[in-house]
């Protein structure tokens, strides 16, 4: 642990509410210090005591890691694709994607790995619990948890092979 409170480097996650954001911070939480950031304390106070109470960090410090820094964006399938009602959503979507790429070209050369994420379809927290998506199918929703090892893969690529984007979705959406 005491290595973990000496380091440069500490994760930030943004949109640290009970779902993705939760389940980024606590699998970042295994390897750094972690800021997170909501539009209300209310929504990371648990999450933060769960992190704090598991040994790790939130909130303050920064952690030595042999891996690069890394910006991880998340958007959706309007990130390539408009759909009908949702024009400013795609919008925002085609935004973010664009300024991930620049980002990812300005940066990349400095040892920054910046990736852009599609998520798509329904996440499984405990807001949509009572959805039934995808038939009702086994797994039909995206587990958090699994999302945020996905970035964490991503996190820990080597910057020989730094992926620019990845599609996450269960395997039974339709898109």
């Amino acid at each position: 642990m005491a290595s973990k409170l000496s380091s440069k480097l500490f994760a930030v996650v943004a949109g640290a509410g009970p779902g993705t954001g939760r389940a980024c911070a606590i699998r970042f939480s295994k390897a750094y210090p972690v800021v997170l950031l909501t539009r209300t304390a209310e929504s990371y106070k648990d999450t933060v005591a769960e992190i704090n109470n598991a040994g790790g960090k939130a909130i303050e410090a920064v952690p030595e890691s042999e891996h690069p820094p890394s910006l991880l964006i998340t958007g959706a399938t309007a990130s390539i694709r408009g759909s009908y009602l949702f024009s400013t959503m795609a919008a925002s979507m085609f935004a973010r994607r664009a300024l991930g790429q620049s980002l990812a070209r300005e940066f990349g050369p400095k040892g920054v790995h910046v990736a852009h994420a599609i998520v798509d379809g329904v996440i499984d927290i405990p807001r949509t619990s009572h959805y039934s998506v995808n038939n009702g199918a086994e797994d039909g929703k995206i587990r958090a948890d699994a999302i945020a090892e996905s970035y964490w893969n991503l996190h820990t690529q080597h910057r020989s092979a730094f992926t620019q984007e990845i599609d996450i979705r269960p395997y039974v959406e339709k898109f």
